[in-house]
């Protein structure tokens, strides 16, 4: 294969690729646009202020935790109010953050959250007391974003054609994830962690096709630091996260055979991968156990007459919707293109997974869409008394592995069938990059002429994004552009196939 064509996939290249989109909505959301961004935004700042925690007191409908940060992030609150929820409203109206480098106390209904993510972000808002701070925080978001997305599809295409690698993770990483990525909002750090964790795993789990049905071969070092890291990100980041690790794990080993896990089992690095996830999701659970009750959200509330479970049953569209693109503070919808388009395409290789493998290799994948929409019903015992707090965006880091598990799966089967890989490969990627830059247009347009009012966000509305709409559309459209071409153009083996130029080999044959 020609060098270029295994350039396309080389770190540089894809770090930027993902970058491109999570930074385009860093700028594209106006300040404090993002739901729950404000409280993120000050326990960003106090953990860097050395606040792990806060004393807990009563908040307006939730148990919170008390920040001591300088005055200007308490305004930070009052910010979106004129115009979140409110379609017709653009940024416009909105205050200027306002406050003195005082200190003060200031509620948050984020205490019990890990830190991780909040010390990786928060020296921003240190630094820059100001709506400068908040940007800054946000790109650091979308280069922690980006540098998990890179690593999982370059992990990927170890294993299988870089081509599918490539649409997997495009796949996984839809408009929100890109959009909360693009934010002070642990969801995006969350989700892109777990895109990188799956990466790992199925990679380790499945290997090469040659080896699927042998014991493995050992394990290369690198994708036993990367699994460890990036499940360390995982698990460190939300209440839910070490969960979700554990059911990435089980679905991941349930795509290998059984001579296989057994083989890995055996490998003393494999061994103390495992030792170090243990630890990581331990971490995670003591320090939300320490921190106090984690069950303190109230949502949305039934209808009078809606049975707790129906009422959760009811959501599942809007739950899917929301796991596309919802965005601001669940305000903005995505068009109904790119909602469809995602939702198609999964369908459709779901499907084809399905009818053209045994129920034994397709289990892991229907598993893991069951999971997906069955995962809402963990508040259906307190729906009666809480009301409906779930969103979709919680669901994500179990159901980025549904596109990961299929391509994974489609691979070998492409083999059998003449042109399947390159004419999937084109058309996903394709519709993915419309479906992306649709979605980015459409939330636009909401913020720059607000409603429905009209459809010109390059020279007219009221609010304009920093650099503009015409140039961050045109960035967009070129990231489009560019999974295209990184998609279709990339290697036809995978990067570790025997026949590949320069394997890795970082584990000695006879360790």
């Amino acid at each position: 294969m020609p060098r270029d064509g295994r350039a396309l996939v080389s770190w540089p290249v894809l770090f930027i690729l993902f970058l491109v989109p999570s930074a385009a909505w860093a700028l594209a959301s106006p300040l404090f646009s993002v739901a729950d961004e404000p409280a993120h935004t000050v326990k960003a700042v106090a953990t860097w202020n050395g606040q792990l925690s806060g004393p807990e007191t009563p908040g307006p409908g939730y148990l919170a935790n008390v920040y001591q940060v300088p005055a200007i992030w308490q305004s930070a609150f009052a910010v979106p109010e004129c115009y979140k929820f409110q379609r017709d409203n653009t940024p416009d109206c909105a205050p200027d953050l306002a406050g003195g480098s005082e200190t003060i106390g200031v509620l948050v209904p984020a205490g019990h959250y890990p830190p991780l993510f909040y010390s990786l972000v928060g020296w921003g808002g240190r630094v820059l007391p100001s709506a400068a701070g908040v940007y800054l925080m946000r790109m650091t978001s979308a280069v922690l974003a980006a540098v998990f997305l890179a690593l999982a599809t370059r992990t990927l295409a170890r294993v299988i054609r870089p081509g599918f690698a490539v649409i997997g993770v495009l796949l996984a990483a839809t408009p929100m994830s890109y959009f909360l990525a693009g934010s002070v909002n642990p969801s995006g750090f969350e989700i892109a962690a777990a895109i990188s964790v799956w990466a790992h795993a199925l990679a380790i789990a499945r290997g090469r096709r040659e080896d699927e049905d042998r014991g493995a071969d050992p394990v290369p070092r690198s994708l036993l630091v990367g699994l460890v890291v990036s499940a360390v990100a995982l698990a460190l980041t939300r209440q839910l996260s070490g969960v979700f690790l554990v059911g990435i794990l089980l679905l991941s080993v349930m795509t290998s055979s059984a001579a296989r896990v057994r083989s890995l089992l055996l490998q003393r690095g494999v061994k103390v991968a495992i030792g170090g996830l243990f630890g990581a999701v331990t971490l995670g659970a003591v320090f939300v156990i320490s921190t106090g009750n984690p069950s303190t959200m109230t949502g949305k509330a039934i209808e009078p007459g809606t049975g707790p479970l129906a009422a959760v049953i009811g959501e599942t569209d809007g739950y899917l919707r929301q796991m596309v693109g919802i965005f601001g503070w669940l305000d903005t919808r995505s068009p109904q293109l790119t909602y469809y388009l995602w939702v198609g395409i999964l369908f459709a290789m779901v499907g084809f997974v399905a009818v053209s493998t045994r129920l034994k290799t397709s289990a892991p994948l229907l598993l893991t869409a069951a999971a997906t929409l069955t995962l809402p019903l963990i508040e259906f015992p307190n729906a009666a008394t809480s009301g409906l707090p779930w969103q979709g965006r919680y669901s994500l880091p179990i159901a980025v592995g549904i596109p990961l598990i299929a391509v994974v799966l489609i691979d070998p089967v492409a083999d059998r069938i003449s042109g399947l890989s390159r004419r999937t490969i084109a058309i996903v990627a394709t519709a993915v990059g419309i479906g992306n830059v649709y979605a980015f247009y459409w939330a636009l347009r909401r913020y720059v002429v607000g409603g429905d009012r009209g459809f010109n966000i390059l020279t007219g509305g009221a609010w304009q994004p920093p650099l503009g709409s015409a140039l961050l559309l045109a960035v967009m459209t070129l990231f489009a552009a560019a999974c295209i071409m990184v998609a279709v153009r990339a290697p036809a083996e995978p990067l570790d196939h025997p026949g590949s130029a320069a394997p890795e080999r970082e584990t000695p044959p006879n360790e």
